[in-house]
């Protein structure tokens, strides 16, 4: 039976687990907590990716 996953992600409300340091790393590395990058010039919608924000 494998081991449970050891590490909480630190960020409020994330939910995320990782069984080893490097994994979380990558977790918090990635765009899950970061600010979205691209703005909507007509609205408040923000996007991590120009292509959703083309898409929107």
């Amino acid at each position: 039976k494998p081991d449970p996953p050891r590490l909480k992600c630190p960020h409020e409300g994330c939910n995320h687990y990782a069984h080893a340091k490097g994994d979380m790393d990558r977790h918090l590395e990635s765009r899950a907590h970061k600010e979205p990058a691209w703005d909507c010039r007509m609205c408040t919608t923000k996007c991590q990716r120009a292509d959703s924000l083309k898409r929107h």
